[in-house]
């Protein structure tokens, strides 16, 4: 047992048919806003400067996580990008790093660019513990270098994969995280969605004194049986400051009310005015000057036609 858990760690050979697991290798990282992030993702969707995730040529599974970047953007620009600055959180980071890879000789040539997204998409939407972080888009796809390796009778191409990526990293200490809430409550906590990828769970015991589970509702309430309402308005986002962060994209958290009070009701303001409209705006009447006192006006042609 212990021969084939060596074995698969190294290179494949000829006659194995599983896919190993890429090393990588973490050279810098940096912190970036919102709106660098939203820069840096829109630019690989215009110039697709290898990273490409936009394109439809992306072989295996990788497929699937390179689909679910552009609802990010959207979650990005709707939600986070109307903040003002101040109030943005700071949670990406830009990832420079190399990767290890196995790729089959059909990838060589003109395909190398399809080879190289089906070799990094595997790191999208998962928690890497090299990289302390949780990749959601590369910016950037390039060969380290000019040469590979073939290792014995395997078919393989070993070479190493440069990428810049841009991933979310929230800081250990806790950030206050915009996020949405889920449409599913239950009586132990309720899933907070944020960027409509990562679920950020809620304890009961993390919740106000005075809240209640309504088991007629299926939702958090607050206030008196008599007259309950509702803990969190559906109306707009809520802000959850993350206190711990999990493996594979989970989160746990503490909700921010005074803030979440805040985005209702702004969220409020902003629908009713959608529905009922802004007033139009009055254009200013022209209104004729009165003639000095002591002249009087000159009349009209056809008036004066008529007195003659």
């Amino acid at each position: 047992r212990r021969s084939c858990r060596r074995r698969r760690r190294g290179m494949p050979l000829a006659h194995t048919a599983y896919r190993p697991t890429p090393e990588v290798e973490l050279l810098k990282t940096r912190r970036i806003g919102v709106d660098e992030a939203i820069a840096a993702l829109e630019a690989s969707r215009s110039t697709d400067g290898h990273g490409g995730f936009f394109v439809d040529n992306v072989p295996g599974s990788s497929l699937v996580n390179f689909k679910q970047i552009p609802e990010l953007l959207r979650c990005l620009k709707t939600d986070w990008a109307v903040l003002p600055e101040a109030e943005r959180p700071r949670c990406f980071v830009e990832v420079h790093g190399r990767l290890e890879a196995h790729m089959h000789p059909c990838f060589m040539g003109e395909r190398i660019v399809e080879g190289m997204r089906g070799a990094v998409g595997g790191l999208l939407w998962h928690f890497n513990s090299t990289l302390n972080c949780i990749p959601v888009g590369f910016k950037k796809l390039q060969p380290a270098g000019s040469h590979a390796a073939i290792v014995g009778e395997s078919p393989y191409v070993h070479f190493l994969i440069e990428f810049w990526a841009i991933a979310f990293s929230p800081s250990k200490q806790g950030d206050t995280i915009l996020a949405r809430m889920s449409e599913t409550q239950t009586a132990i906590g309720f899933n907070a969605q944020i960027l409509s990828k990562f679920n950020c769970f809620v304890r009961k015991a993390d919740l106000p004194a005075d809240a209640w589970f309504s088991a007629q509702d299926g939702r958090w309430m607050c206030g008196s049986e008599q007259d309950p309402r509702p803990l969190l308005s559906a109306e707009g986002p809520i802000w959850v400051k993350v206190v711990h962060n999990k493996k594979r994209g989970g989160f746990k958290g503490t909700l921010d009310l005074e803030r979440c009070a805040a985005s209702g009701k702004a969220a409020k303001v902003a629908k009713r005015k959608s529905r009922h409209g802004e007033p139009p705006p009055q254009e200013p009447v022209a209104v004729a000057e009165a003639p000095p006192p002591g002249k009087r006006k000159a009349p009209a042609p056809a008036e004066a036609e008529r007195d003659h």
